[in-house]
């Protein structure tokens, strides 16, 4: 490694480090939390802290929610299938924060699956008061499997970002998406664990309204089409710090790498 490309390296990891240090975690959960292990995940159910209740926000037929196999050597994971679509509304509201989170995109989905970021948590629907959402989606025309798609218009039009895997479907992946609504920006860090391959991002957002449900989604013909997704971690992100969240991002590529 270059001398400068360490120096740039050493300079990151203490702005990383720094950022960490003022920050807060103000929500997380697993699915290995009660009451999960219970009631094998329904409607209602609120786990871990700073979360309100699983909301069911679409249900088709088929559809379902339930405890899926691993995704993150624990001993269990949420998931849905067939056309599903999840909210978990913040107690707290942010405007400037970042969510950490794992997934697994079944191999069989023929439709969009994925998370996205709400205004509000009065929706009626997955995309009501959405501004942000991330997944893979097998109608895109060029369908990739190399990479992740986002949009920033509910679902109108798609950016696919390229993350230099082989093929993500089926594969463990790790998401953080920060997100700015003063600035109007997000960032994004991607980590496919089944591949040792990670990719950072950054883009435009809209503006002014803070962040209050996260959503999860499959949309799919049969129980074969599926999502399973773990380990929410919420981190507010103070305002002096909004220009290192790209850099916060990338902590479980870190965690990965380094055991951080």
């Amino acid at each position: 490694m270059k001398r400068k490309q360490i120096r740039h390296l050493a300079l990151f990891l203490s702005l990383l480090l720094a950022s960490f240090a003022h920050a807060e975690v103000v929500a997380i959960d697993n699915a290995d939390n009660d009451p999960y292990p219970v009631t094998g995940f329904l409607p209602g159910d609120n786990g871990g802290a700073g979360f309100e209740s699983w909301e069911e926000l679409e249900v088709g037929t088929p559809g379902s929610m339930y405890l899926s196999s691993s995704i993150d050597n624990d001993s269990s994971s949420w998931g849905i299938d067939g056309t599903y679509a999840l909210g978990r509304e913040l107690s707290q509201p942010l405007a400037i924060g970042s969510w950490n989170f794992l997934a697994q995109h079944d191999a069989d989905n023929q439709n969009f699956s994925g998370f996205n970021l709400k205004t509000s948590a009065n929706g009626t629907s997955f995309t009501s008061d959405e501004i942000f959402r991330i997944g893979m989606d097998p109608n895109q025309i060029g369908y990739d499997t190399r990479g992740v798609y986002v949009s920033t218009n509910a679902g109108a039009d798609y950016l696919f970002l390229d993350c230099g895997w082989v093929d993500g479907e089926g594969d463990t992946i790790e998401y953080t998406i920060g997100w700015d609504t003063f600035a109007g920006s997000y960032t994004l860090a991607v980590s496919n664990q089944t591949e040792s391959v990670a990719a950072t991002f950054s883009g435009s957002l809209a503006s002014g309204t803070s962040i209050a449900q996260l959503g999860v989604a499959v949309f799919g013909a049969g129980t074969d089409e599926s999502i399973a997704f773990d380990a929410y971690t919420v981190i507010p992100e103070p305002r002096v710090f909004g220009s290192l969240v790209f850099s916060v991002l990338t902590m479980g590529f870190l965690r990965k790498r380094f055991l951080i």
